[in-house]
């Protein structure tokens, strides 16, 4: 169960920092833009995190492969440790 837990809790970290840099990113060059103003990328990001919030509980096909391949990447690595 631990050797679960710490390929889990890599796993959202790795996920939690891709995401927040890449957020930090976007944000400036959208507030950079000419014709962007501050009520306009407000009125974007409010628009960006509805739908966030949205597809975080939609499991779409490509979720389903990549959740399957994560799986096996448990699968394997247990095996591994206890094989």
């Amino acid at each position: 169960m631990r050797s679960y837990s710490s390929r889990i809790a890599l796993l959202l970290v790795r996920v939690a920092f891709a995401s927040e840099q890449t957020r930090g990113i976007v944000t400036k060059m959208l507030g950079r833009q000419p014709r962007v103003t501050p009520d306009i990328l407000t009125t974007i990001l409010d628009g960006s995190s509805k739908t966030a919030k949205g597809n975080i509980t939609r499991l779409t096909p490509q979720l389903k492969s990549i959740l399957t391949e994560v799986e096996q990447w448990f699968t394997n690595r247990e095996r591994e440790e206890n094989g």
